[in-house]
């Protein structure tokens, strides 16, 4: 094991480790806050990107929270077949 990191995310144990990485073309923060904001900007899905404290591993991960919507706005957009009398 005496092969050098090739993972710039990691970096050397003495050394620093980039700001920013190159992923499809953009420039991604490498520090898990500005990533996790990086993602909430790419995203189109119904939902957001959080850092969430693991307390089982002892680390900070990143996890995808999907949004729910509520009846009212089922209702509003149509989505909700009617009942009762209304139908």
């Amino acid at each position: 094991m005496t092969e050098r990191r090739t993972n710039r995310l990691i970096g050397d144990q003495g050394g620093s480790r980039a700001a920013f990485v190159t992923a499809n073309g953009d420039q991604a923060p490498t520090d898990i806050d500005g990533y996790c904001a990086w993602l909430n900007a790419q995203e189109h899905r119904r939902g957001r990107w959080i850092v969430v404290d693991d307390k089982k591993i002892g680390k900070r991960r990143v996890d995808f929270v999907q949004a729910s919507a509520s009846d009212d706005w089922l209702r509003e957009k149509g989505i909700v077949p009617s009942i009762g009398r209304a139908a």
